[in-house]
């Protein structure tokens, strides 16, 4: 029975990461405040935060993230 249970945690988990990956090849990027899942070509904002680059679904999250980047990462 634990094996019948592994093996479907494992198939969702490999379906979360096909979910990841658009038909184009882009990756998507998961917006840190609200957790959207977005292309970054497509992003409204993104911000540089201590050497990493965070994409936002819309201004209001990026205004929220600016505020206070420690709350989201």
């Amino acid at each position: 029975m634990l094996a019948g249970h592994a093996d479907t945690q494992r198939k969702a988990h490999l379906s979360i990461h096909k979910e990841d990956q658009m038909a184009n090849g882009e990756q998507l990027v998961t917006d840190p405040v609200c957790g959207m899942k977005i292309q970054p070509a497509e992003a409204v904002a993104s911000i540089e935060h201590e050497g990493t680059t965070y994409y936002f679904c819309s201004q209001d999250c990026a205004d929220s993230f600016r505020e206070s980047p420690a709350d989201y990462i």
